[in-house]
């Protein structure tokens, strides 16, 4: 029966060990001293899909050619059709065009790569505002208490918010923010929030219907243990969805008290 088969031509001259290493990852029926021979002459390998699944000749032959990239060795692909006995490989499940539409699909996230390594080089990083260094550096010397409440506030919130994203309502009331809540409450009144407070206050609401927030966490982990394993699902989509930027409210205000102390 005619099927459909990919030729692979590796130009690897001295370097056709490191290249056959490479390939036999891609096909392990591979013979080494006929695929040494081909590589070293320049001539097309015939690739076997043992496995004719579009995802995973995709992931193979990206793995293969940026490999081949890495080595510096370069190569060349051509889809063919090939004569090949049934049962070495049944292309039931794949046509001419499934082969070509694969290859160039492979081809086009390893440019994608290319392309994105290449704008990498030119990459600058944005730099740390100067008064969030300032606050950093003040968080670290400083005892918390003393800190300004503009700066007590931000951390408040920041902390909220890199809980509820990191594991939603559930880990910011059971992880140590959850000791913080009313003075994150109280964070977010006095920043003026609307909406980031509704949603939190309707967080303590559900707790309440489990027995109610605790400053001690234990008693905070016994609580939201009786919750539906989905009971923050919504709050958290709220909180998520919310176009309230109460992190860089927190932040501008921050930055305000600097000025005006002549910190900045």
């Amino acid at each position: 029966m005619s099927v459909y088969s990919l030729e692979l031509t590796i130009d690897a001259g001295d370097m056709a060990a490191k290249a056959f290493r490479a390939f036999k990852r891609f096909d392990n029926t591979v013979v080494m001293g006929t695929a040494l021979q081909l590589m070293r002459e320049r001539k097309p390998l015939s690739i076997h899909l043992d496995r004719p699944d579009r995802a995973e000749v995709l992931a193979r032959l990206v793995k293969l050619l940026d490999e081949l990239n890495q080595l510096g060795i370069s190569h060349n692909i051509s889809v063919n059709n090939v004569p090949r006995s049934s049962y070495l490989w049944n292309p039931s499940s794949w046509q001419h065009a499934d082969v070509v539409s694969a290859l160039a699909e492979a081809v086009a996230v390893r440019e994608e790569r290319r392309q994105a390594a290449e704008r990498m080089k030119d990459y600058v990083p944005p730099e740390t505002p100067p008064a969030r260094k300032l606050l950093d550096q003040r968080w670290r010397d400083i005892e918390f208490s003393d800190l300004m409440a503009s700066e007590r506030n931000y951390i408040y919130i920041w902390a909220m918010r890199a809980e509820v994203y990191n594991g939603g309502f559930a880990a910011f009331f059971d992880n140590s923010t959850g000791d913080d809540v009313l003075e994150t409450q109280s964070a977010l009144t006095s920043i003026g929030s609307d909406d980031v407070r509704s949603i939190l206050s309707d967080a303590l609401q559900l707790l309440e219907t489990a027995g109610g927030y605790s400053t001690d966490r234990e008693v905070r982990w016994e609580t939201t243990s009786q919750l539906a394993e989905d009971a923050f699902t919504e709050l958290n989509e709220r909180y998520y969805n919310t176009a309230e930027d109460v992190v860089g409210i927190a932040f501008r205000l921050v930055e305000a008290d600097y000025e005006s102390e002549g910190l900045l």
